[in-house]
């Protein structure tokens, strides 16, 4: 196989992807922290609720189409490279939700170990990449640049709404403590 994708490429393309999958979750945390009663909380609880049951399915989803039919999820596609299989052809959708789904699993399962293999695979695949034979391929390198930046402008954004939840948090807690000491006394009530 032509081309094979360096580790940095993958790793970079790898943190676009997870700053872009956090970043709606701490934009919903974010307009829970204006919140300045308990109503508006228990409120703001709901979408944040329902984003973490079907999020991840969603993600995965949208995830495994991208890489069928465009060769790479977005932080692939920003670094100018490809998940192809051993012909070089895009992976099918069903092989590219089995890598993302059942492929991580196996790769995460000892402490990463099946992501830190690229660094002495010769062929630089993970264990997920091995599973369905599928590759890394930079098909741009040039691209690689705006890959960099959008990185950085993805995590610049998620550490300012972190900032400004904190800030948020801070400003209204007597609201949660209001909601702590609620919450504690009605679990001591249902205890006794």
């Amino acid at each position: 196989m032509n081309n094979i994708a360096k580790p940095i490429y993958r790793i970079i393309s790898g943190l676009i992807d997870y700053m872009l999958f956090i970043l709606p979750a701490i934009y919903l945390v974010y307009r829970l922290s204006y919140a300045s009663n308990i109503e508006n909380v228990l409120d703001g609880l709901w979408p944040i609720i329902i984003f973490f049951l079907i999020y991840n399915i969603i993600t995965v989803c949208i995830n495994s189409f991208l890489i069928s039919q465009f060769g790479g999820t977005v932080g692939k596609l920003l670094t100018g490279t490809r998940i192809v299989n051993s012909n070089g052809q895009n992976l099918s959708f069903w092989r590219a939700f089995f890598r993302n789904q059942m492929g991580y699993m196996v790769s995460g399962v000892f402490l990463w170990l099946g992501f830190i293999w690229v660094f002495f695979d010769k062929e630089v695949r993970t264990w997920h990449d091995m599973i369905v034979d599928s590759y890394v391929i930079v098909v741009n390198k040039t691209i690689f640049i705006l890959g960099v930046f959008c990185l950085i402008v993805i995590t610049s954004l998620n550490i300012l709404l972190i900032n400004f939840s904190i800030a948020n948090f801070r400003n209204n807690s007597t609201v949660y403590t209001e909601l702590v000491d609620q919450t504690v006394k009605s679990f001591e009530e249902e205890n006794k």
